[in-house]
């Protein structure tokens, strides 16, 4: 009997190893990101597609070209497209649509929203011009391949938070790391105006109700003092602040204004 009982023991021992291995495996299989595409190694060619080009035109036995990820021609098999020394893939009457693109998301930013160690998408103090959300984001995220599968090719990536939230890039949804996906640099800076009210929730009924912003002046003001320091801001003394505005006086970079109400719309262009 006791023979016995230390081979059960030794069974249910090699069991639960069995199903813990079981569960890693199939738990990693899920988590892994997708590992990026390598470099365009020479000329593609895609015929025989139904294309639409997204401005409502449809293309029907359409040709696609592109080398070096670049798309180079979009036409139709009549249109007698050299397509020597491509390689040639015969797409029979699918559909091709363009790549969506994801404006003003936190994509790469954030992961999990109610675990504060995955999110750095959001800076203390109401002006942060200087922060970028280029080399914050992280090509790692669970949550970009999910988007890219369901067409999303380009994202907008924007941080929050504050006043004057930063500056957002332009990324593709492919690559190794920030600089690899990157498509354009600090595209603009994002101001977030004051609203007239702010939500709250009543302390007696427990609901979320709207009530006058108390520092809807003061926040007014702030900006203005900003943007008039900035106009002015020489370089000296070092105020990163400042720096990272004057791209937008200049016009190397665009100031997105978000704003809620028609009041507040006509307050902040003013």
């Amino acid at each position: 009997m006791k023979g016995i009982d230390q081979a059960k023991s030794m069974y249910r021992k090699w069991l639960d190893c069995c199903c813990l291995l079981a569960v890693l495996c199939f738990g990693s299989s899920f988590g892994i990101v997708p590992t990026p595409a390598p470099d365009q190694g020479g000329p593609i060619a895609l015929i025989g597609a139904v294309i639409h080009d997204g401005n409502g035109n449809i293309i029907g036995d359409g040709v696609i070209t592109f080398d070096e990820g670049i798309i180079t021609v979009v036409g139709s098999a009549d249109d007698a497209i050299d397509l020597q020394n491509h390689e040639i893939f015969d797409l029979q009457g699918r559909h091709v649509y363009p790549g969506l693109i994801l404006p003003n998301t936190s994509l790469g930013l954030v992961e999990v929203n109610s675990v504060r160690a995955t999110q750095d998408v959001v800076e203390e103090g109401d002006i942060n011009a200087s922060v970028r959300s280029a080399i914050a984001y992280n090509t790692d995220s669970e949550i970009i391949p999910t988007n890219r599968f369901n067409g999303i090719l380009t994202a907008q990536v924007a941080p929050q938070g504050g006043l004057l939230s930063g500056s957002s890039s332009v990324f593709k949804l492919d690559g190794w790391n920030w600089e690899d996906a990157l498509l354009s640099e600090d595209v603009g800076l994002h101001l977030h105006w004051p609203g007239m009210k702010r939500r709250r929730r009543n302390p007696e009924s427990g609901q979320f109700e709207r009530v006058i912003n108390e520092n809807y002046q003061g926040q007014t003001q702030l900006l203005h003092s900003l943007f008039q320091d900035a106009a002015t801001y020489t370089g000296e003394p070092l105020n990163l602040n400042l720096q990272a505005l004057q791209p937008a006086f200049s016009g190397n970079a665009k100031l997105f204004i978000h704003a809620d109400e028609a009041k507040e719309i006509i307050s902040a262009v003013r």
